[in-house]
């Protein structure tokens, strides 16, 4: 089965992530936090305000040019799960994945 991208079209997978799962502490507290508000699809867009509001040098930190590559890797590493209509902008979700 061929996964979704960020856009609904079929992913190219990105790069094999050079990235340290510790780069998204801040992204697994800021949507914790979201779902403890009962909110356990907030748009991206929020969450990529929040991210940078929160720690301005976060994509560079994590060694990415920005938000969508963040996330990508983010979702590759089964850390999230991204929704919504590409032909919708600002209404992409995003959402933490809890284990069970």
């Amino acid at each position: 089965m061929q996964q979704s991208s960020l856009y609904g079209l079929p992913s190219q997978q990105l790069p094999h992530p050079p990235i340290d799962p510790r780069h998204f502490e801040l992204l697994i507290n800021i949507l914790a936090d979201f779902r403890a508000e009962g909110k356990p699809r907030p748009y991206r867009s929020k969450i990529g305000s929040e991210l940078v509001s929160r720690d301005r040098l976060v994509y560079q930190r994590a060694g990415v040019t920005g938000f969508k590559d963040y996330v990508g890797y983010a979702e590759q590493m089964g850390i999230v799960k991204l929704g919504g209509h590409s032909g919708s902008p600002g209404k992409e979700w995003i959402e933490l994945v809890v284990s069970e």
